[in-house]
């Protein structure tokens, strides 16, 4: 990968010379900046790889009916792609600043946009101010990907049926609204069966400190100047985020992927039983070198973004039994079965980004600390979370949300040699340090090699002058 302007960037960590397939990869996917600011004011970009036409489907667990399923199968190939962020006037690089500066929070945004734009209409001109959104066809497909914000959607008089996230495929769900987590994906499947006409899918934050909603407009059937209001029966979504008790809602989070993909274990007949337990913990600390910035950290230590400056973790030759200091994850042998067990000491809903294959949530709670050293200990003690966790069907994801003053529990297997990363999903977090790198597979008896020539490129020899989050 090349640039053509004088800015350091670092794309997405990625196992080295991955290359996305039909096959093994699908699904609406970042390349984005994990080096700096940059990536949350525009520079980042969105690769849609379809899903091989071997994958098994499961929309015959939707319908029987031959037709339909032809139908859906054509939406599948016409999907519509909706990535949705929020938007602030300022670049984070001013707002860091003034962080540094005054102390101040990175909580207020100015709104919503979905695909490049906020909603907006003008009375005075009789006419929509944002393109509608055309389907056609009995079915439509959309995939929405968020980013920084927790979101609920709803499509007003319409149903939706989950049919995959990040993991790929679900066992489908209907539902009235949807909840996503920042940074994650939700295919979900629009029956075209109401009378031709304007529909909002309304877009709700679900965030305590600022409440900012947006929509955007499918359309079918003649054109119409202006969007006919929804009747006050068919809204789900409300404007601060609650929803009618009379509606549905789906956490794309905790769908069992389709079909079944029990998580691994170290033995077979023991599926509590892996290689190798961590500990993380979210949490914070005072600086010591800024007085109104403070850390944050999910291994003890903080992980600053002037690590994109220095010399790649994957130049880094491990001796044999040497563990790279926290918060590095290492010495994970190609094969092994990783539990994280997270523990959230922040009263806040944390969204984390696991880099690499979806991952198994194995369960998560609130408001309590994870019973056990371990899952073996947690399944085994009187004070069991069995009910919490799920160790036969749980869902294959790339974000979760680690709830308040809480735990969540990740499971995966080492598969390649690669630099990954848990990360939180929330941007104050993340450039405050809430990162842990993970080297997988890469230990003294298997090194990763690296071409000479990646050595001897052009690069900058930088060291921090302390170990503040700012260096």
């Amino acid at each position: 990968m090349t640039r053509s302007y004088e800015l350091e960037t670092g794309v997405r960590w990625m196992n080295p010379g991955l290359a996305l397939g039909t096959r093994s990869n699908w699904g609406l996917n970042w390349y984005i900046d994990h080096t700096s600011s940059a990536s949350v004011d525009g520079l980042y970009g969105l690769v849609y790889v379809a899903p091989s036409p071997s994958r098994p489907r499961p929309y015959h667990l939707i319908t029987n009916d031959t037709l339909e399923l032809r139908q859906i199968k054509e939406a599948e190939r016409t999907i519509q792609h909706a990535a949705i962020q929020n938007h602030q006037h300022r670049d984070t690089v001013w707002k860091l600043l003034r962080m540094k500066a005054e102390g101040s929070e990175y909580y207020c945004y100015d709104s919503i946009l979905a695909r490049g734009v906020c909603t907006a209409v003008n009375p005075a001109l009789s006419s929509l101010m944002v393109k509608p959104l055309m389907v056609k066809g009995a079915y439509s497909q959309l995939v929405y990907r968020m980013r920084i914000v927790r979101q609920l959607v709803r499509t007003t008089s319409h149903k939706m049926t989950v049919v995959a996230n990040n993991g790929g495929f679900v066992v489908p769900e209907q539902t009235d609204v949807v909840y996503i987590p920042s940074a994650a994906r939700i295919t979900v499947l629009v029956k075209l069966d109401a009378e031709p006409g304007d529909y909002a899918i309304r877009i709700s934050s679900t965030s305590q400190l600022q409440t900012f909603r947006a929509k955007r407009l499918p359309r079918y059937g003649e054109p119409m100047t202006l969007p006919t209001p929804a009747s006050p029966k068919d809204v789900c979504l409300l404007a601060d985020a609650s929803t009618e008790p009379h509606c549905k809602t789906i956490d794309g989070q905790s769908i069992a992927p389709y079909p079944p993909k029990p998580p691994p274990a170290s033995d077979h007949k023991h599926p509590e039983h892996v290689d190798f337990t961590f500990r993380l913990s979210a949490g914070s600390q005072p600086s010591l070198t800024e007085p109104k910035v403070p850390e944050f950290y999910l291994n003890e230590k903080p992980w600053q973004l002037f690590h994109g400056s220095m010399t790649p973790l994957l130049f880094h030759r491990l001796d044999s039994n040497e563990k790279l200091d926290k918060p590095i994850i290492s010495q994970l042998p190609i094969g092994s079965v990783v539990d994280l067990i997270i523990e959230n000491q922040i009263n806040d809903t944390i969204p984390l980004y696991k880099h690499g294959d979806p991952a198994w949530l194995l369960g998560s709670s609130s408001g309590q600390s994870f019973p056990g050293r371990s899952v073996k200990d947690a399944v085994s003690s009187p004070s069991s979370p069995q009910t919490s966790l799920n160790l036969h069907n749980p869902a294959l994801v790339t974000v979760h949300d680690l709830p308040p003053l809480g735990w969540s529990v990740l499971r995966f297997q080492v598969t390649s040699q690669a630099a990954s990363m848990l990360h939180s999903a929330k941007l104050r977090y993340f450039l405050l340090g809430m990162t842990v790198p993970i080297l997988e597979g890469i230990t003294a008896k298997t090194p990763i090699e690296i071409p000479e020539e990646a050595f001897d490129r052009p690069h900058v020899e930088f060291e921090p002058k302390n170990d503040g989050i700012f260096g």
